[in-house]
């Protein structure tokens, strides 16, 4: 029998099992679908060490095809996911070509699945962090920044009901509602435009929820109420007057 000639193929347990020089290699359906295996074949120097490669980490990326195949791991993480199973710097880098060749590992597919995702609920700063992360290349990424679009209609949702579900003063609100965005990744003037429509007309309501609160706290401390009041944002003459309605009155 020549040398490097598959002798036997089995299938078992979610492996193919080639029998090759006395040795027993199991690999996944994608490899064995790449090398065309069929019992007889010789196989080239090249596709024998793939083949190594490949069957040293089947059981590792079995675990990652389903991700693979929907674009949805980088070259990054599928590298220190390989290396976390003690596969060889020489069997990775085998892999990885051999991925990028079937075009399962490409930084444009990549990034349009996670574009799709960040465009619902995140901004572009959000997913460009996330891109920088995963190690995918400068240019790519100010060339997916250019085409992410933000969710306008979401940020407004999220503002008013951010706004609605929030006691506080108007200044103070807005600070929140600024960084909550901002945290989310959206883009600063983005933020400041959604914010400059917004009605906060809730000022009074919300300071006679926390002038209650702080009563309750402090009943016997005018000061402390009307100190803890002010740090919330409230302007000192609407304070005066709802704690005048609500019967805390200053004592000397």
């Amino acid at each position: 029998m020549a040398y490097n000639q598959i002798k036997k193929i089995k299938f078992e347990k979610g492996f193919y099992i080639l029998t090759i020089n006395t040795n027993k290699y199991p690999i996944d359906e994608f490899f064995y679908e790449d090398l065309l295996a069929y019992e007889g074949k010789v196989l080239e120097v090249s596709d024998m060490l793939n083949l190594i490669a490949f069957s040293n980490a089947c059981k590792t990326l079995k675990k990652l095809y389903k991700k693979i195949f929907k674009h949805s791991l980088s070259t990054f993480e599928v590298k220190q996911k390989l290396q976390n199973d003690e596969i060889s710097e020489e069997h990775i880098k085998l892999i990885i070509d051999k991925l990028k060749q079937s075009n399962y590992l490409n930084e444009d597919n990549f990034i349009a699945y996670h574009k799709e995702i960040y465009e619902n609920k995140k901004g572009k700063q959000a997913f460009k962090r996330f891109l920088q992360s995963k190690h995918i290349s400068n240019k790519k990424i100010e060339l997916a920044m250019l085409e992410f679009n933000e969710n306008v209609d979401y940020v407004y949702t999220y503002a008013e009901n951010f706004i609605k579900n929030k006691v506080g003063s108007t200044n103070v609100l807005k600070q929140k509602l600024y960084v909550s965005l901002l945290n989310k990744g959206f883009e600063k003037s983005l933020i400041e435009e959604v914010i400059d429509k917004l009605s906060f007309d809730n000022e009074e309501k919300n300071l006679r929820i926390d002038a209650k609160k702080m009563i309750k706290k402090y009943p016997n401390d005018y000061y402390k109420v009307l100190t803890k009041l002010l740090s919330k944002g409230y302007k000192s003459q609407l304070i005066k007057e709802i704690l005048k309605q609500e019967g805390a009155q200053y004592e000397n």
